[in-house]
Formats: structure tokens, sequence, C-alpha cells
């Protein structure tokens, strides 16, 4: 992904890539919005907060869950 954007005047992430979807993000209400079915694979699944603080964003774990096969 970094070789794609490095010619745009975008921010690079220097953390390691981990696959996550966010799903609400500083949300004050519920948008009306129509999603497109998609599929995926996991091996778990997260209920993450993400709380700002003025040194960064720190992601806190609520709960996880183990799926199965």
């Amino acid at each position: 992904l970094n070789h794609l954007i490095q010619d745009l005047p975008v921010h690079r992430e220097s953390r390691p890539f981990r696959a996550h979807m966010t799903l609400a993000r500083k949300a004050k209400y519920r948008p009306q919005i129509c999603f497109t079915a998609i599929s995926m694979r996991a091996k778990k699944f997260a209920l993450v907060e993400s709380v700002s603080l003025v040194s960064g964003v720190e992601y806190r774990l609520i709960e996880s869950w183990e799926l199965q096969a």
C-alpha cells in the first residue's frame, strides 16, 4: 500500500499494518447509509475503543472473541 501512495501528498503510517474495520469514528448519530455486503475471513473479533490523548490515540481492548471455523 505504501508503494501505491508514495507519490501522493498523504501521511503514511509507520506502524505495521493490522487488518481492521472501523464501524464508527467520532459519530454523533447513526448515518443513513446502505452498505454493500462483503466477504472476509477472520480468526478473531474484537471490540476496541479509541481514546484521544494529548500524546496521540490509545486503543483499548474492551472484549475479544475467537471465531470457530
